[in-house]
């Protein structure tokens, strides 16, 4: 699977789609509130992220 193994594509995958929902739900309704949860989302999907890349290499 490349340098990344099944962890991290495991947890990787529904992350992305969560982030893009937020991201979607933003361009169709650009309001404030929308433009607050695509920052939260932000800053949980990245820690998140490398969460599932140590772990992943751990694993492994």
């Amino acid at each position: 699977m490349g340098p990344m193994g099944w962890l991290y594509a495991a947890g990787a995958l529904p992350l992305g789609l969560w982030f893009l929902s937020t991201a979607v739900a933003f361009h169709l309704e650009r309001t404030g509130q929308q433009a607050r949860r695509v920052l939260k989302a932000s800053i949980i999907y990245i820690p998140v992220l490398v969460l599932l890349i140590v772990a992943d290499w751990l694993v492994l």
